[in-house]
């Protein structure tokens, strides 16, 4: 089913709203004409984000591994779009028994949008779906597996939400109105707003403020995409009829190392503070993860606009404003 923005209002609920990614999505759906509920945690509500302030949007506080709030924040609001986003937040994350917990309560999330009329969702999956062994990942063909508890609990939610939807679509739909859902299945993302310890973030942040760099070998290639790319991406997706699973990502792999180079070209002296080796590398990690987007940009016509380039510039900016006071750098 394809939403008709002419004859439905485009209002749609983000879960994970004030997160790396989630912020991202909604300065873009604001930017293109949605109406947003914007949903945060108790933990963060008050300080969500600040700097998102728009008359579109609206801020709401709920926790989701509390289905009665989940039942009362969904019916009051009535919107027929649903980005979930929202996942365990304590790291590490891999292995954590919350995944299980989050497993349930975003397939009761969706069981709730959809007994309130919703029409239309986009979840965030994961590349750790995949079996990374692999190398190239296609959403038809490569084998999932591995990726640890975090892994296995989006391969089984990925399960559950496409049995709700044929379920809500075979004649269980409480209002007999049909939907569509798509997964995607998100690669490795940076820019502003990155948490400290990822890659993107933690390179940027030592070589602006002077610290030494410790990385891994850096042989490993990965699939790198800049935030706003990404979030732009969902936001295609959400007002798309695309359903199912697809990767959101470049489709373009770097070594670590040169992406790490990357970085350092545009610090003065930062090559010279990179420690290869320093960080370790197991043995067992896999030397290519990258996301094949034949779906992306065949079926749902989509490209990136900023790219990893002139990303890397605005993650770099964006660091050395936050970092000004204590960054010898911060100016170069």
């Amino acid at each position: 089913m394809s939403p008709d923005s002419n004859n439905a209002e485009r209002r749609v609920l983000v879960t994970g709203a004030s997160g790396f990614l989630g912020r991202t999505v909604v300065t873009r759906l604001l930017e293109t004409g949605w109406t947003v509920d914007a949903l945060t945690s108790a933990v963060s509500v008050g300080r969500a984000a600040p700097d998102l302030e728009h008359e579109a949007l609206r801020w709401h506080e709920a926790d989701l591994l509390d289905a009665s709030s989940v039942d009362g924040l969904v019916g009051k609001l009535e919107a027929t779009f649903l980005m979930h986003l929202a996942w365990v937040r304590a790291r590490p994350i891999y292995n954590s028994p919350d995944n299980l917990r989050w497993v349930a309560a975003s397939a009761h999330l969706l069981e709730a949008f959809l007994q309130n009329g919703g029409r239309r969702t986009v979840f965030a999956g994961s590349s750790a779906e995949y079996d990374w062994s692999a190398g190239v990942c296609r959403e038809k063909s490569t084998p999932l597996a591995g990726g640890g508890v975090y892994g296995a609990s989006k391969r089984a939610l990925a399960e559950l939400f496409q049995g709700q939807f044929e379920a809500h679509n075979n004649g269980e739909s409480p209002s007999g109105v049909g939907a569509s859902g798509a997964w995607a299945r998100i690669f490795f993302l940076f820019g502003p707003h990155e948490a400290e310890s990822r890659l993107v973030a933690a390179v940027a942040k030592a070589l602006i403020t002077g610290e030494p760099v410790r990385c891994s070998d850096g042989t490993q290639v990965r699939d790198y995409m800049y935030v706003e790319d990404a979030a732009d991406a969902l936001v295609s997706l959400l007002a798309s009829d695309v359903s199912g699973p697809i990767n959101i990502a470049s489709g373009e792999g770097i070594r670590v190392r040169d992406l790490v180079l990357e970085l350092a070209e545009r610090v003065g002296d930062g090559a010279e503070r990179i420690e290869w080796g320093a960080a370790g590398q197991s043995s067992e990690e896999a030397p290519l993860v990258v996301a094949d987007v034949g779906r992306l940009r065949d079926e749902l016509g989509w490209q990136p606009s900023v790219g990893r380039s002139r990303g890397l510039d605005r993650t770099l900016a964006w660091w050395r404003e936050r970092l000004a006071p204590i960054a010898p750098n911060s100016g170069v």
